[in-house]
C-alpha cells in the first residue's frame, strides 16, 4: 500500500471516529413553492469531507479499509458510507451520462439493512434506499420503502417529508383516502412547529385529497389553513390574492382561489361560505374569498350567484369596509345582466345600510384622527350623492303621478303618501349628508313640499324657511318664505283637528302648544309683512296675525292689530284700499276684544256697530247677536259679584228684551231660576223653571232641572210631585248607583204621601232590580210586606216575606242582627200558616188516609218552625219551640179526639182504644221534650210569653212535675 494511499485511509478513519457519518446540519427538505415543484430532496454532501477526492477512488479506498477494521461499529459506520457514496456515484453518473448504476447503491443499502436489522438511525439508510428507488422510477418499491419508514420510525426527523412524499405518490395512483391519512400525518407533525416547509403544502394536498373525495366542506378547512399561512394579515385594501401573498406563493395561492370555489359550488353556493367561516371562526382574508368566488361566477354569467355570495359576506361583515363596496358592486351585477326589478330595492338597501345616522356610518365616522375617518367614509359618500338624489326624485315623480291619479281613484292615496314620505327621506338624508353642497336649497324644497303632503308641517316648515332665508341667491325665496307662513295655519289647524284630551295636564299641553305656534306664526307673518308690505299678500297676512292675537287671547294685541287694519290706506304711501270684508273682520275682533277685556258697555256698542256692517245673510250674525246678549249678560253677572242677587235676576231676565232671538237668553233665565233657589224663593223658582220648560221643550238643560223642583216641592211639602220629579231624575241617572238611590227616595216620598198604590210599585221596582246593599233590600222587602198586609193582599205579602228569608239564607254568617229578625219574623208568619193548615186537618176514617195529610201537614209545619228558629232570635225562637211541642201536642189529641170505627164490639172498641193512646203517647212525650228545651231558656235569662206558655202547657202535660207549690227557700238550700 503507497504511502500516499495509507495516508488516505487513515484520514478516512480518523474522519469516521470523530464525527456522524452525516453532517449535522439540518437542510430545508421540502421548498415553499407550489405544487408542481413539490420534488424528493436531495441529500447534501459536505465536499469538504471527501478531502476533494474522486467519488470512485473514495468509494476504492474505503473498500480496501474495510478489512482492516477490528471494530464492528466502525465497520458499520464504513459499510453506510460506502453504500452513500455509491448513491451519490450513481445520481451524477445518470445526471451526466445517463448511466444507471443505482442498483450497486440499492445492494449496498439492501446488505447494510440485512446485516444491520436493529441500527437505530436505519431510518435514514430506508430515506436513502426509497430515494434511490425514487430515481430509479421504481415506485412500488418507492412506497414500500415509504411506508415502512412510517410504521417503523414515527420519531424519525424524515417522518414528515416521508409522509409528505407518500401522500403525494398516493394521491397520484388516486388512493386519496390513505392520502388524506399521509397528509394529515405530515400536519400532526409540523403544525406545532414555528416554520415548517411541508406544512402549508400539506394542508393544501389534504385539501385536494379530500375534494377528490367529494368531501368539500372538509377540503375547505384544509385550504382556510393554506390562506392562515400564506395570506397577509393587511389585506383591508385589497380583495384579491395575489395582492396578499409572496410571490413565489401565487400559483398555489390562484389555484387553491380556484379549486376553492369549485368546492363552494358544489356545495350549492354562497352558504357554503358562511357555513366554512362558522367551522373556521372569522378570518382576515374573508373577503379575498368571497371576491375570489364571485368573480368566478361572474366569469361564468351565474349573475344572480355572485350577488347571493355578495349578500352573504355583506350579511356576515355588516361593518366591513368592503361591504358597501360589495353593495355597489351587486348593484352593478344587477345592471350589467338587466335585472332591472331587483336594482331599486339593492339601491335602497345602500343608502339604508351604509347612510348618514347607520351602525356602519357611526361605526366609521371621524375618529380624532381625521384623515382616515375621511378615508374609511370617502367610498361610502361619493355612492350615496348620485343615489340619494336619483331615489329622491323617483319616489317624488312617481308620488306626482300617483297624485294626479287619485283624483280618480280614491284607493291610491295611500300609495301617494308612501312615495311622499319616501322622497322626503331621502331628500333630508341628502340635506344632513351633504351641508354644504350647492343643489341643498334645491332639495330643501322638494324635501318641504313632499312634507307638507305627508302633513308633517314642522319639517315643512323649517324646510321652507331655510330655502326662503339662508340663501340670498335663491331666486324663489320669497315664494318659499310665504309658503311657510301658510304652512302654519295647515299645522294649527291639524292640531285643533285632534280629539280633545280628557286629562287636564295634557289639556295644558296641548294649549301650551298651539300658543306656542301661534307666536311662531305671528313671528313669520309680520317678518314676511315688514319686509314685503308692498305685496298684495300682506294685508291677508296682517289680518292673520291680529286674527292669531285674537286667538291667543291676547286682545291688548288685537286692538291695535286691528285698528292698524282699519287705517291701513292711510298708513303708507301707495297703500291699496281696504275691502269691506276685512274692515268687517277687523271692526269684529276690535268688538271682541273689547268684550274679552272686561268692558261690557263699549263691546255693546261695538257690536251694534258690527251689526250695522254686516249684511244681514252673513252666517256670523246671529252670533254677533249673541255676543251683543253676552254683554248685557255679563253686565248681570257683575252684579252678582257685588252681591247684589236680587237685581241680578232681574237681568238676566232682561237678556230676553235686548236679544230676544239669543241662545244666550235660555241659560240667563236658567240661571235666575238658579238663583231664586239659592235666594230660597220657591214658588217664583217654580214658575220660572215652568216657563222655562214650555219655552224651551227641546232645551239641553232640561235635565238638571227635575232636582231644581223635586228640592222646591220638598220644601213645600208637594210630596207626590217631587216624587215625579225624582222619577224624571232616575230616567237621566247615568249610573246604576244613582238609579238606585233615587228609586229609594221615590219610594219613600210616596209612602210619605200616602199613596200606597206608587209607594207599592216604587218599592216592588226597587226591590226587584237592587238585591244590594242587603240591609236596605231587606227594609225594602219589610215595608213591602206591611204595605200588602194594609191593602189586604195576604199572597202578595208572604211573597216578600219569602224573599226575605231567601236574602238572609244567602248571606249566611255575613248577615246582621236587623236581617235576622226581619227574616226571623217573616219565617215566622209562614210557619204559623203552615201550623194553622195543620190544624185544620182533622183525624177521620178511614184513619190511615187521614194521617198520611196530618202526618205530611205536621212535617210542613215542624220544619218551617225550625227554620224560624235556626235565625237565633229568641223572641220569634221561643214561639217556633212552643208552636212545634204543641203540633205534638195537638196530634196526640186528634189522635185521642178521632172517629171511632163503627161494628166494633165492646172488647175490640177496648182494644182500638188501648191502640190509641200507644200511638198517642209517644207525640205527648215528644211535645213535652220540646217544651221542657223551651222553657229551660229562662235558665240562660230568657223569658217570655211563649216560655210561660211552655210552662203552663207542661203543667197540664206533667201536673206532677210542674204543677206543684214552690219550695221555701230554706229548704232549697238543704237540699244544697
Amino acid at each position: 500500500m503507497s504511502l500516499l494511499r495509507t495516508a488516505c485511509l487513515l484520514t478516512l478513519l480518523f474522519a469516521l471516529s470523530g464525527c456522524q457519518l452525516f453532517d449535522s446540519r439540518t437542510y430545508p427538505l421540502y421548498g415553499p413553492e407550489s405544487i408542481a415543484s413539490l420534488q424528493p430532496a436531495v441529500l447534501m454532501i459536505d465536499r469538504e469531507a471527501s478531502l476533494s477526492l474522486e467519488i470512485s477512488e473514495v468509494i476504492e479506498n474505503y473498500t480496501r479499509l474495510l478489512p482492516m477494521l477490528k471494530d464492528p461499529e466502525t465497520q458499520m459506520k464504513v459499510l453506510h458510507r460506502l453504500a452513500d457514496l455509491k448513491l451519490q456515484k450513481g445520481e451524477l453518473l445518470m445526471a451526466e451520462q445517463a448511466v444507471d448504476e443505482l442498483d450497486i447503491a440499492i445492494t449496498a443499502y439492501l446488505g447494510l439493512l440485512e446485516r444491520y436489522p436493529d441500527r437505530d438511525d436505519n431510518d435514514h439508510v430506508l430515506y436513502q434506499l426509497a430515494k434511490t428507488y425514487e430515481l430509479k422510477g421504481l415506485r412500488d418499491q418507492h412506497l414500500k420503502i415509504l411506508t415502512r419508514i412510517a410504521e417503523q420510525y414515527p420519531g424519525s426527523n424524515y417522518y414528515a417529508e416521508v409522509q409528505f412524499r407518500r401522500g403525494e405518490i398516493l394521491f397520484t395512483d388516486e388512493l386519496y383516502r390513505l392520502a388524506e391519512q399521509a397528509f394529515s400525518a405530515v400536519i400532526l407533525t409540523e403544525a406545532p412547529k414555528e416554520e415548517s416547509p411541508f406544512l402549508a403544502n400539506a394542508h393544501y394536498m389534504q385539501g385536494w385529497s379530500l375534494f377528490k373525495q367529494a368531501k368539500y366542506s372538509l377540503a375547505l378547512v384544509s385550504y382556510s389553513r393554506v390562506l392562515d399561512l400564506l395570506l397577509s394579515q393587511d389585506s383591508a385594501d385589497q380583495d384579491k390574492a395575489s395582492a396578499l401573498v409572496a410571490n413565489q406563493h401565487q400559483t398555489l395561492v390562484e389555484d387553491l382561489m380556484r379549486v376553492m370555489s369549485l368546492s363552494f359550488s358544489y356545495l350549492g353556493g354562497a352558504e357554503s361560505l358562511g357555513a366554512l367561516f362558522a367551522e373556521t371562526g372569522q378570518r382576515h382574508y374573508e373577503h379575498v374569498v368571497y371576491s375570489s368566488y364571485a368573480d368566478f361566477l361572474l366569469n361564468k354569467e351565474q349573475f344572480s350567484d355572485a350577488v347571493l355570495v355578495y349578500k352573504n359576506y355583506i350579511a356576515r361583515q355588516p361593518l366591513s369596509l368592503w361591504s358597501p363596496k360589495y353593495q355597489m358592486q351587486i348593484i352593478t351585477v344587477l345592471v350589467h345582466a338587466g335585472f332591472k326589478k331587483d336594482i331599486y330595492p339593492e339601491k335602497v338597501r345602500f343608502v339604508e345600510t351604509y347612510g348618514l345616522g347607520s351602525e356602519f356610518w357611526q361605526t366609521h365616522a371621524p375618529k380624532p384622527e381625521p384623515e382616515s375617518a375621511t378615508d374609511s367614509l370617502g367610498y361610502t359618500k361619493e355612492q350615496l350623492e348620485p343615489l340619494l338624489k336619483e331615489l329622491a326624485d323617483r319616489h317624488y315623480v312617481k308620488a306626482g303621478q300617483l297624485r294626479k291619479a287619485a283624483k280618480k281613484r280614491s284607493a291610491s292615496k295611500q300609495k301617494t303618501l308612501d312615495e311622499y314620505t319616501l322622497s322626503a327621506r331621502y331628500n333630508r338624508a341628502f340635506t344632513e349628508t351633504f351641508p354644504n353642497h350647492l343643489d341643498l336649497p334645491e332639495r330643501l324644497v322638494l324635501l318641504a313640499e313632499s312634507e307638507t303632503q305627508l302633513s308633517h308641517f314642522p319639517e315643512a316648515i323649517s324646510a321652507f324657511e331655510r330655502a326662503g332665508y339662508e340663501f340670498s341667491e335663491f331666486s324663489g325665496r320669497s315664494d318659499t318664505a310665504y309658503a311657510s307662513v301658510l304652512l302654519y295655519d295647515d299645522y294649527l289647524n291639524s292640531i285643533k283637528a285632534l280629539p280633545k284630551d280628557k286629562l287636564p295636564t295634557e289639556q295644558e299641553a296641548r294649549q301650551a302648544l298651539l300658543e306656542s305656534l301661534s307666536i311662531k306664526r305671528e313671528q313669520a307673518q309680520m317678518r314676511f309683512v315688514d319686509i314685503h308690505k308692498q305685496d298684495n299678500r300682506a294685508v291677508p297676512v296682517l289680518y292673520l296675525v291680529s286674527s292669531e292675537y285674537f286667538d291667543r287671547k291676547d286682545y291688548q294685541g288685537a286692538l291695535p292689530l286691528a285698528q292698524r287694519l282699519i287705517d291701513w290706506p292711510t298708513s303708507f304711501e301707495g297703500a291699496p284700499k281696504l275691502d269691506k270684508q276685512t274692515l268687517l273682520e277687523s271692526s269684529l275682533i276690535k268688538a271682541h276684544s273689547l268684550y274679552a277685556l272686561n268692558d261690557f258697555v263699549l263691546s255693546e256698542g261695538a257690536y251694534q256697530e258690527v251689526l250695522t256692517q254686516m249684511p244681514a245673510k252673513d252666517k256670523r250674525r246671529a252670533a254677533t247677536i249673541e255676543s251683543l246678549a253676552a254683554s248685557v249678560f255679563k253686565q248681570a253677572e257683575a252684579k252678582l259679584a257685588d252681591g247684589q242677587t236680587l237685581l241680578a235676576v232681574d237681568e238676566f231676565l232682561r237678556v230676553g228684551l235686548v236679544a230676544p232671538t239669543s241662545t244666550l237668553r235660555a241659560s240667563a233665565e236658567y240661571d235666575a231660576a238658579g238663583y231664586l233657589i239659592e235666594l230660597k224663593e220657591w214658588h217664583r223658582a217654580i214658575d220660572v223653571i215652568s216657563d222655562f220648560r214650555k219655552r224651551y221643550p227641546k232645551h239641553n238643560l232640561l235635565d238638571t232641572l227635575p232636582a231644581k223642583m223635586a228640592l222646591a216641592y220638598r220644601e213645600t211639602e208637594q210630596w207626590e210631585a217631587a216624587a215625579g220629579e225624582l222619577r224624571i231624575m232616575r230616567k237621566l241617572a247615568k249610573t246604576e248607583q244613582e238609579k238606585q238611590d233615587i228609586q229609594f227616595i221615590v219610594a219613600e216620598l210616596y209612602d210619605k204621601a200616602d199613596n200606597k198604590k206608587e209607594a207599592i210599585l216604587s218599592y216592588r221596582l226597587y226591590a226587584n232590580t237592587y238585591a244590594e246593599p242587603a240591609d236596605v233590600y231587606m227594609e225594602v222587602t219589610h215595608r213591602l210586606a206591611q204595605l200588602y198586609k194594609e191593602t189586604d193582599k195576604p199572597l202578595k205579602r208572604r211573597f216578600w216575606l219569602a224573599k226575605q228569608m231567601k236574602k238572609v239564607d244567602s248571606l249566611g254568617d255575613a248577615a246582621d242582627d236587623r236581617m235576622r229578625f226581619l227574616a226571623a219574623g217573616a219565617a215566622s208568619v209562614l210557619a204559623n200558616d203552615a201550623f194553622i193548615q195543620y190544624k185544620r186537618i182533622k183525624l177521620k176514617l178511614p184513619l190511615n188516609e187521614t194521617m198520611i195529610k196530618k202526618t205530611k201537614a205536621l212535617e210542613k209545619a215542624m220544619k218551617a218552625y225550625q227554620k224560624t228558629a235556626s235565625y237565633g232570635v229568641s223572641q220569634f225562637s221561643t214561639e217556633a219551640g212552643y208552636r212545634m211541642a204543641d203540633i205534638y201536642a195537638q196530634l196526640s189529641r186528634d189522635l185521642m179526639d178521632s172517629d171511632r170505627p163503627t161494628g166494633l164490639n165492646e172488647l175490640e172498641l177496648e182494644q182500638y182504644e188501648i191502640l190509641l193512646e200507644e200511638q198517642a203517647y209517644p207525640f205527648e212525650d215528644s211535645a213535652i221534650e220540646i217544651h221542657e228545651q223551651n222553657s229551660s231558656r229562662s235558665w240562660i235569662g230568657i223569658y217570655d210569653d211563649w216560655v210561660q206558655n211552655s210552662f203552663d202547657a207542661l203543667k197540664e202535660l206533667l201536673p206532677g212535675r210542674y204543677d206543684k207549690p214552690e219550695l221555701k227557700s230554706e229548704i232549697i238550700y238543704d237540699l244544697y
